[in-house]
């Protein structure tokens, strides 16, 4: 028993180091990125500024989803086991953090180009945001899975 802890302790602290690593990259090419938008590089194509900015913000909130899975599994490392009380919330607020990330940049950005040139144009779901959703949705039920899974481990525990 104390090997399986041992790897899951390994194993998720390799994970978490890995998905800091990525975070990292990622604000970098946001600093990148937001300094180059600042400075206009690209003219004043009003449609691009709003895309390259929509695109600027979904990797800032990637970028802070991935220090806050990270944090997840730092916390699994710790604890040895991934079945602890507070896990499942913590999966869960993931599933809406990334779909967040995912979806309402791009809806701030129709809005904004809607208010820049006086036309409506908004899309609700597209089929980035359909998979967004679909994606999320695979993770809250991971979190119901881990729920169930810490339910029947402390179960356990208690007929022992």
């Amino acid at each position: 028993m104390n090997e399986v802890k041992a790897r899951i302790e390994r194993t998720s602290t390799a994970i978490a180091v890995i998905l800091l690593c990525i975070a990292a990259i990622c604000t970098c090419a946001v600093l990148w990125g937001g300094w180059n938008w600042i400075i206009g590089k690209s003219g004043f194509d009003i449609r691009a500024q709003v895309n390259a900015g929509v695109w600027l913000l979904r990797y800032a909130l990637v970028s802070a989803l991935l220090v806050y899975a990270a944090l997840i599994f730092f916390r699994i490392g710790k604890e040895e086991t991934p079945f602890f009380k507070e896990l499942p919330g913590r999966i869960k607020i993931a599933a809406a953090l990334l779909f967040v990330a995912l979806v309402v940049p791009q809806w701030i950005g129709y809005a904004v180009i809607s208010g820049a040139t006086g036309t409506i144009s908004f899309v609700i779901f597209d089929e980035n945001s359909i998979m967004a959703l679909a994606l999320a949705f695979v993770v809250f039920c991971l979190g119901q899975i881990f729920e169930y899974g810490y339910l029947v481990q402390d179960e356990n525990y208690e007929i022992i």
